[in-house]
């Protein structure tokens, strides 16, 4: 058995607030002195108020990865507009999985979960950095695409860039062209 999405067990909010905190270290998103670390620590808020996903990879025995789902109305959401759309948060990949899939099987897990509750779009916030450039590729690949009107800047040194991909440019095998 390989790499499988799942929901997130309440058992297992401490491990991906672990995974979500050192994913984010590991990346150069966390600088030390950040408060953010707390709230990325804290996935049973997050679990509280909205869908949790987990990545289960038997070969690395545990959790590689989560992400959050934000439909709108949750206290979560800064970038959903509306129902039609679903907004993904704290994307994470534990630093031992990272280039094994995990990343894109959250984010097609997202796409298939906007599809079954009605979304018509899928919106995630990235940083505008070069450490980025890998998640960029991959949001790209998967039929994401940059709207700058949309790009917010939570504190002066943190642009936000706004992506979105249409649920129906995405196939059941992936993005359609």
């Amino acid at each position: 058995m390989g790499l499988r999405v799942r929901p997130a067990r309440e058992s297992e909010l401490d491990e991906v607030g672990d995974i979500t905190v050192a994913a984010y270290a590991a990346a150069g998103l966390l600088p030390p002195d950040s408060d953010y670390a707390s709230e990325l620590r804290d996935a049973p808020a997050r679990f509280a108020h909205s869908p949790l996903l987990v990545a289960e990879d038997p070969q690395l025995d545990g959790i590689a990865g989560s992400v959050t789902l934000c439909p709108f109305g949750s206290p979560l959401v800064e970038l959903a507009t509306g129902v039609e759309e679903l907004e993904i948060r704290m994307l994470s990949v534990a630093p031992r999985a990272q280039r094994r899939g995990v990343g894109e099987a959250l984010l097609s897990a997202c796409i298939e979960y906007a599809r079954e509750h009605g979304c018509v779009r899928v919106v995630l916030f990235t940083q505008d950095r070069p450490i980025q450039t890998p998640a960029m590729r991959l949001y790209e690949r998967l039929g994401f695409h940059y709207v700058p009107q949309r790009d917010w800047q939570p504190a002066p040194s943190v642009l936000l860039r706004a992506m979105s991909v249409d649920v129906a440019r995405f196939g059941v095998s992936g993005p359609t062209r």
